[in-house]
């Protein structure tokens, strides 16, 4: 069940309405506020608010991200993609999708930028990048070279 009208596929205004309230995540849910008042988020019993929340901006992070890049709009997309990596910085599908919004970009240094980026993502915690990104990089690299 989702948490939000909005990720409903039957909801009509599903897709057009994500932005605004999407724009309202800047981080994990609850982080930086004293665990007080919101201990009940993280609860088991009540259904652990806060791994749904994180899911939810998660699977709405990727469809928004896929669905720009589909729609050829690499600043929503990089925009989407980067709220997801607000909560997973190292989560292999969000930087994928990184890495196509700025393959997509009209500024051709976009992915080059993008890349550094996630390299230094990976090196701040000590882990190699996966050779599946690099893998993607390599490949939207190549995409990009034929196409100039």
């Amino acid at each position: 069940m989702s948490l939000f009208p909005w990720q409903r596929p039957s909801h009509p205004k599903r897709h057009s309405t994500c932005p605004t309230p999407f724009s309202l995540v800047r981080g994990v849910p609850f982080s930086g506020v004293p665990y007080q008042g919101y201990g009940w988020a993280d609860r088991h019993d009540l259904g652990d608010v806060t791994t749904k929340l994180n899911n939810a901006v998660h699977q709405t992070a990727a469809e928004l991200a896929g669905l720009a890049i589909d729609a050829g709009n690499s600043q929503l997309a990089a925009w989407a993609a980067e709220k997801g990596l607000l909560l997973w910085e190292l989560e292999e599908d969000v930087n994928k999708l990184v890495l196509s919004a700025a393959a997509i970009s009209p500024d051709r240094s976009a992915l080059a930028r993008a890349w550094a980026a996630l390299q230094r993502r990976f090196a701040r915690v000590n882990e190699p990048v996966p050779d599946r990104l690099s893998e993607h990089y390599q490949e939207l690299k190549r995409q990009g070279e034929q196409q100039d």
